[in-house]
């Protein structure tokens, strides 16, 4: 009669238990960075409105769209027009429209989702301004980063490269 090892078996069943552990962890960080997703919306949704009864309009007025019959007429054009915008073209606008201060990529999303009433896949909104950060040919770069803050350029940057004193002028 054979009989398996049994150091082999306390070894499988220790490797099962290490695999279980590392996808909890897994989920453990999926769900933190999740709650700090949350709580950098619900701080930019502060920013952006203040208190939670300001938002409780806003959020009345979106819910309102719904129902266009019941809802503004601004509103629903807004949302109207988000449904035929590209992402690059919403993000753009909001950022556009943003203080002067930046805005974080959780801003960005939330204010998206509140003006045009479309959600944004994370990856999708960091593609997008990595994308529209960067100089394509001849088009200068539309948006920047600081740390996790975005911000619009209005005026297209300057380039490192001064040009050329003119012949005979002098170099001040």
């Amino acid at each position: 009669m054979l009989y398996e090892d049994p150091f082999a078996l306390l070894e499988k069943r220790r490797q099962q238990r290490e695999q279980e552990r590392l996808a909890l962890r897994k989920r453990l960080a999926e769900l933190d960075a999740d709650a700090a997703d949350d709580q950098a919306v619900l701080r930019g949704l502060s920013k952006l409105y203040g208190s939670k009864e300001t938002l409780g309009h806003v959020v009345a007025a979106a819910a309102s769209v719904v129902a266009p019959k019941q809802g503004s007429p601004a509103l629903v054009e807004r949302v109207e027009a988000g449904k035929d915008m590209q992402i690059k073209d919403m993000v753009l606008a909001v950022l556009r429209d943003g203080e002067r201060s930046g805005m974080t990529a959780a801003q960005i999303k939330a204010k998206v989702l509140l003006k045009y009433g479309r959600h944004i896949n994370p990856n999708t909104l960091t593609v997008t301004l990595v994308r529209a950060s960067k100089r394509r040919g001849d088009e200068a770069a539309q948006v920047r980063c600081e740390g996790r803050t975005w911000f619009y350029l209005s005026k297209p940057e300057a380039s490192n490269i001064s040009p050329p004193p003119e012949l005979g002028g002098s170099r001040h």
